[in-house]
């Protein structure tokens, strides 16, 4: 197989976040990174003594993690309000991203109900000029996989 021509880069991702699973609030300019990770399989095994390798089977999916790293910000609209909100409250969360920018067309990702897990709390050094930054983690269900279609905040699914 040829080396791929179609690899991109997530320097124009869309990030949205919801605190109901229906309005959404762009805080693409305030967050500069989007890691999900987990979900693995469960896996077990058996020995038996005719032969030399397990037995192996599989069962459910595990959650998953999506961390949401970002500039804090005290704007209502923006990562830092929503994540506290919802953090404090123990309430719902979502999030969704689209690599290449979600525009019509785009493959967009959509995360099941969540909750941010861990406290996203702004810190800082006095001896530095940089921006200050924070980490919302959220747990959830599962993500989907979807196509964006036309129209305002429109995923469809894939």
């Amino acid at each position: 197989m040829a080396q791929t021509t179609g690899g991109m880069s997530a320097n124009d991702m869309y990030v949205g976040v919801s605190t109901d699973g229906s309005t959404w609030y762009d805080v693409s300019g305030s967050v500069g990174s989007v890691l999900p990770s987990g979900g693995e399989r469960q896996s077990g095994e058996a020995f038996t003594f005719d032969g030399n390798t397990p037995i192996v089977k599989y069962g459910k999916l595990g959650y998953m993690t999506v961390t949401l790293r970002g500039v804090y910000t005290p704007d209502a609209d923006e990562l830092y309000a929503k994540a506290i909100a919802a953090y404090e409250a123990g309430s719902a969360f979502y999030a969704r991203w689209s690599p290449a920018g979600g525009d019509a067309g785009d493959i967009g990702y959509t995360t099941s109900v969540g909750t941010v897990v861990s406290h996203v709390y702004p810190g800082g050094e006095a001896s530095t000029p940089d921006p200050i930054l924070i980490e919302v983690v959220l747990h959830v269900g599962s993500i989907t996989k979807s196509v964006i279609g036309t129209g305002a905040n429109v995923w469809d699914a894939a």
